[in-house]
């Protein structure tokens, strides 16, 4: 018995297709809406916590708005900072030979050294030492402190091969590294703390975990972003290619954490982003900063495992690349499936 022709097959299969795909991704067809895009995999590399705890301490600061402060983060916002890029030119002035460590322990005083053992590092290991000439960068200039949630943005150009490395103290009397002006004699060099090595890569831990990559650049052409011009969407590319707002049923914008209030309401999401000044935006700069470090997997399954534990998130539908590989890798993954779009009135 004949039950379809051809027109009837592509029917069906158009159906099958269509109604598989509505079972996780619900269409919001408003991509035309929001004409400039980056993808998932275009993530700052300008950003970079001091220690691996403040990984856990950005994300809880990031939980409510108004922050909640902790006392362990009052305990381990940052007090003083140098920071120190290193160099080849010598013809650089205010140069200091260091030995930087991504493993460095405090001190309890910022006149006191460390041993001897730490300055006298002939081969570097690569992803956690760094030796040589280092140039002290400008506060506000060339880097920006975020003292509560640990972590600084660099505003100068870094090369691969050169490192960043730190001397800072913390609210509660510990400290990292040795300042400039101290008196090192007689040890031949500085003692820093190591941030960024040279070559990072994702296989050098937990280096590779000091770099953000929940911070998104938008774009250098735009002045200062205003709240009353700027707009913002997250979107999920289906397998039928088609851009969406909505994930498992619910706003991305929502998943994501950059919806929970309304101008007018006050704790209560409108499915528009939160702009909120150097919270979810940093408008002088024109970049978002998610409230979470891994938005497009761990967000997203702590999204809905917070809301409705028996929704299970599908692997095959998160995108853990950025996190895991280096950022060439993430570009070039089937799974980078997430957009950021956004509009700017007059633009």
């Amino acid at each position: 018995m004949k039950l379809f022709g051809k027109i009837g097959i592509s029917i069906l299969l158009l159906f099958i297709t269509f109604s598989c795909e509505e079972e996780i991704i619900q269409s919001i067809p408003v991509e035309q809406e929001f004409p400039f895009e980056i993808s998932a995999a275009d993530y700052s590399d300008s950003h970079f916590f001091l220690d691996t705890i403040y990984r856990h301490i950005f994300e809880d600061y990031h939980q409510t708005y108004p922050p909640n402060i902790t006392s362990e983060m009052m305990a381990n916002s940052i007090n003083e900072i140098d920071v120190w890029i290193s160099t080849t030119n010598m013809v650089e002035l205010s140069l200091i030979y260091a030995t930087a460590y991504i493993n460095l322990p405090s001190k309890d005083s910022p006149s006191s050294l460390y041993d001897t053992t730490y300055d006298t590092l002939i081969n570097p290991t690569q992803g956690k030492s760094e030796v040589g000439f280092f140039r002290k960068l400008v506060l506000n200039q060339d880097f920006i402190i975020h003292d509560m949630e640990g972590y600084i943005s660099l505003r100068t150009k870094v090369n691969d091969d050169q490192a960043i490395a730190v001397a800072y103290s913390t609210n509660d009397k510990k400290y990292f590294g040795e300042f400039a002006g101290i008196d090192t004699a007689p040890h031949p060099s500085y003692t820093l703390k190591l941030i960024k090595p040279k070559y990072l890569n994702s296989s050098l831990k937990p280096a590779f975990d000091l770099m953000l990559k929940n911070i998104y650049k938008l774009d250098s052409s735009f002045s200062t972003l205003q709240a009353k011009d700027f707009d913002l969407e997250i979107m999920f590319r289906t397998q039928n290619r088609i851009k969406d707002t909505l994930f498992l049923g619910e706003h991305l914008l929502r998943i994501i954490g950059f919806d929970y209030h309304s101008d007018t309401a006050g704790y209560i999401p409108d499915n528009t982003f939160d702009f909120l000044p150097m919270f979810t935006i940093d408008k002088k700069y024109a970049e978002i900063i998610f409230p979470t470090l891994r938005p497009f997997d761990k967000g997203i399954k702590k999204y809905f495992k917070q809301k409705n534990p028996s929704v299970t998130v599908p692997d095959s539908l998160l995108f853990s690349a950025p996190y895991d590989s280096m950022q060439s890798i993430a570009r070039r993954s089937p799974m980078n499936r997430f957009f950021i779009k956004w509009r700017i009135q007059n633009h």
